[in-house]
C-alpha cells in the first residue's frame, strides 16, 4: 500500500526521513512509532497529501479512499449525531433530494442500495461505543468539550467508508471500556489502517505490523508492539556494543519479577501482573540506548495507613459523585483505580489530595504521609516564562547544580534542553518535568491521575519501569492498561457511586462493563435477565468475597505480631540479656505465628481461585 522509492522527509532544515524505501503489505494494520518529534506525524500528513517529499518518491498502490481523524472541530450548533451522519455525503444528498421529490423511484433505489435508512441507527451505535449517551449524542456540537469533539473526530473517521485509514492517537481521551471496543472496531477494518499511538496493549491488540521511525531511518517489524520489542531487543543484542550496560539492566528488572514471583498467588490479577513485569525484561534492551532513566525515591518516614477513609460522600454542592466509600492506602500498597469517564475517578483522587472535601464521613491522611499528586492541571503551574532546571531549583533551592542536572538528565532534560523555556517545551516533556518535580520531592505515597497523557512509549516504560521499583504506595489512575498491569497488584473499581475492591483480572473488569446507551444493546428483557444473573452471582460470591477479606486482615494482623517478635530478636543484647524462658516463649510464638500464617495463606489462595473458577 505505501511506496517509498529513496524517500527524504524535512520540514523546515530539519531532516525526518533520509533517504528510506519501503514497502508495507496491502490491508495492513500498521502501528507507527517512534520518540516524540521523530516526524510520525509528518509523515501521516505525507500520506494525506499535505507534505511533499524532498527527494525521492511516494505513492500508494491503487490511489485508495483515505479517511482521518480531523485534529479541530468547529462550534458547530447541529447535534454530535448529525455531524457526524454529515460525513456520508451521499447520504445527505439522497436525503435532500427525496424530501423534494418524495415519488422518484430511482432516488429510493439508490438509497436503498447504500442503506441509507440504517445509517442514523449505526451512527448512533458508533457514538455510543465510544461512550456517548443518548443525551450527548443530541447535545450540539459547540456544547461539547474538548475531549468528547476529539472522540467524536475518531467516530468520523470510523464512519467514513475508506480504503486507507489513518488514525493520530485516536485513544486519547478514550475510557478502558471505550480503547477495548475500538479494539473490536479495528479488527473488522476491511483496509489498509495507520495508526500512531502510545499505548502498548492497544498496539499490541490491534496492529499486524509496527513501523517504526528512528534517527530518520523507518523499518518495518511483523507484529504487534510485544513482538517489535522482542525482534529489536535481538537486534540491539546482536549489534549494540552496550551488551553489558543491557544485561545489567535486565538483571536489575529480573529480580523485581523473580521477588514478585516468589510472592504472587496463583490468582489471575496476580499472574496478569508477572506478566506484565517480564515484558519490562524485554524492553531493558530496547531502552538501553535511552537517555530517560526516571527515578522516583520515597520518605524513609511512614505512617500506617498513609490515608484511610470512612463512610464517605465524595462530590460538589448539587451531586453526590461517590457514596458510602471505606478505603485505606498503606506502605507498599500499588492500587490501580478502574471506572469509566465520569464515574469518580478524579473527584475520588482530588478528595483524597485535599482539593476536596468530603462531603461527609471522615478521611485521614497520616501523621508522616508525603503525597506527591500528579494530574493534567499540573502541568499548567509550571511557569511559563522558566526553564527546567529553574522550576526545580524553585523547590530545591539548596541543592547543588550538578545534582539538580544530573537529575534533571534521567528525566530526559540534557544539556540541550534544560535551559529551554517552559513555552519551548513539547507536552511530552512539560509532563516530564512534572512528574520530575513530584519525585524530587521523595512522596511516600503517589497519586497519579492520567499520567502517561503526552508520554510517547520510550517516556511510558521508563515510567513503568520507575513506579515498579518506588518503594512507597501508589494510586494510579490510568487508560494505559499495561502500566496498570505491570505496576498495580490490587485494584479498586469505581460503579454507580460505589467504590469495591476488584479481585479478578483487569480483563475481566473489561469484559465486565458492557458499553451502555447503544441501539444495538440487548433488549430491557434480556438486560433484566443480565441483571438478575449478575445480582444471583453476586449472592453466590458474597461468602467467597467475605472470607478472602477476612483472610487477608488475618494475615496483615499476624504479620504486624511477627514483626514486632523480629524487631525484638534484632535488638543488641536480646540473646545474651534476655532470659533463656523469654526467648523459647519467644521462639515458640513465632513459630506458631508462621504456622497460622501459613494457614490464612492457603485459605486466601483458595478463596481467590474459587472466585476466579466461579466468574
Amino acid at each position: 500500500m505505501l511506496q517509498l522509492d529513496s524517500l527524504t522527509l524535512r520540514v523546515g532544515t530539519r531532516v525526518l526521513i533520509d533517504q528510506q524505501t519501503l514497502r508495507t503489505p496491502h490491508r495492513a494494520r500498521i502501528g507507527l512509532i517512534g520518540h516524540n518529534g521523530a516526524g510520525k506525524s509528518s509523515l501521516l500528513r505525507l500520506i494525506r497529501g499535505e507534505l511533499s517529499a524532498d527527494s525521492g518518491h511516494f505513492g500508494l498502490a491503487g490511489k485508495p479512499v483515505i479517511a482521518s481523524m480531523a485534529q479541530e472541530t468547529p462550534a458547530l450548533e447541529c447535534s454530535a449525531l448529525d455531524h457526524l451522519l454529515d460525513t456520508n455525503r451521499e447520504f445527505r444528498e439522497l436525503e435532500k433530494r427525496m424530501a423534494e421529490a418524495p415519488d422518484d423511484a430511482n432516488l429510493h433505489t439508490r438509497f436503498n442500495d447504500i442503506e441509507g435508512w440504517s445509517q442514523p441507527a449505526k451512527a448512533a451505535e458508533l457514538l455510543a461505543g465510544l461512550g456517548f449517551s443518548q443525551d450527548r449524542q443530541a447535545q450540539p456540537v459547540s456544547a461539547l468539550s474538548g475531549g468528547w469533539r476529539m472522540r467524536l473526530n475518531l467516530a468520523r473517521a470510523l464512519f467514513q467508508a475508506s480504503e486507507l485509514l489513518l488514525l493520530d492517537e485516536p485513544t486519547n481521551h478514550l475510557d478502558i471500556d471505550a480503547i477495548t471496543w475500538l479494539e473490536k472496531v479495528l479488527a473488522r477494518y476491511p483496509g489498509t489502517l495507520v495508526l500512531v499511538a502510545h499505548d502498548r496493549a492497544f498496539l499490541d491488540s490491534v496492529c499486524s505490523h509496527v513501523l517504526a521511525l528512528d534517527d530518520q531511518q523507518l523499518k518495518l517489524y511483523t507484529g504487534g508492539y510485544s513482538e517489535f520489542e522482542r525482534q529489536r531487543a535481538a537486534e540491539i543484542e546482536r549489534q549494540s556494543a552496550e551488551q553489558a550496560k543491557t544485561d545489567r539492566k535486565r538483571a536489575h528488572l529480573q529480580s523485581f519479577v523473580d521477588r514478585f514471583k516468589a510472592k504472587a498467588s496463583k490468582a489471575k490479577q496476580a499472574q496478569s501482573r508477572v506478566k506484565a513485569m517480564e515484558k519490562l525484561v524485554v524492553s531493558a534492551a530496547v531502552r538501553s540506548r535511552s537517555p530517560l532513566n526516571f527515578n522516583i525515591p520515597s520518605s524513609d518516614k511512614l505512617s500506617t495507613p498513609l490515608v484511610a477513609g470512612s463512610d464517605l460522600t465524595l462530590g460538589y454542592p448539587d451531586a453526590d459523585i461517590v457514596r458510602g466509600a471505606h478505603l485505606s492506602l498503606n506502605p507498599g500498597d500499588r492500587v490501580g483505580l478502574l471506572g469509566v469517564n465520569g464515574a469518580g475517578k478524579s473527584t475520588l483522587v482530588k478528595t483524597l489530595v485535599g482539593k476536596l472535601k468530603p462531603k461527609s464521613g471522615t478521611l485521614h491522611p497520616g501523621q508522616n504521609t508525603k503525597m506527591g499528586y500528579f494530574a493534567q492541571e499540573q502541568l499548567d503551574t509550571l511557569r511559563a516564562d522558566s526553564v527546567p532546571l529553574a522550576e526545580l531549583v524553585r523547590i530545591a533551592p539548596n541543592a547543588r547544580e550538578l545534582e539538580l542536572r544530573n537529575f534533571l538528565g534521567g528525566w530526559g532534560f540534557g544539556a540541550d534542553r534544560i535551559d529551554q523555556p517552559i513555552t519551548a517545551l513539547s507536552g511530552g516533556e512539560r509532563a516530564r518535568l512534572a512528574l520530575s518535580l513530584i519525585a524530587w520531592q521523595k512522596p511516600n505515597l503517589l497519586i497519579l491521575d492520567e499520567p502517561t497523557n503526552h508520554l510517547d512509549l520510550d517516556a511510558r516504560a521508563a515510567l513503568a519501569e520507575a513506579l515498579v521499583e518506588f518503594p512507597g504506595a501508589l494510586l494510579l489512575v490510568s487508560h494505559d492498561r499495561h502500566l496498570l498491569e505491570t505496576t498495580c497488584d490490587q485494584l479498586w473499581s469505581l460503579r454507580g457511586g460505589t467504590l469495591s475492591v476488584w479481585t479478578h483480572a483487569l480483563e475481566d473488569w473489561v469484559d465486565d462493563s458492557p458499553r451502555q446507551g447503544s441501539p444495538s444493546a440487548t433488549s430491557d428483557n434480556s438486560q433484566k435477565e443480565q441483571r438478575r444473573n449478575r445480582a444471583a452471582q453476586r449472592t453466590q460470591l458474597a461468602p467467597l468475597r467475605k472470607a478472602l477479606k477476612s483472610a487477608e486482615g488475618e494475615m496483615e494482623k499476624l504479620q504486624v505480631q511477627l514483626k514486632r517478635i523480629d524487631q525484638s530478636q534484632a535488638e543488641p543484647g536480646y540473646f545474651t540479656d534476655t532470659p533463656l524462658a523469654q526467648q523459647t516463649e519467644d521462639g515458640q510464638a513465632r513459630a506458631r505465628l508462621l504456622d497460622a500464617l501459613d494457614d490464612a495463606e492457603m485459605v486466601w489462595l483458595e478463596a481467590s481461585e474459587a472466585l476466579e473458577d466461579a466468574s
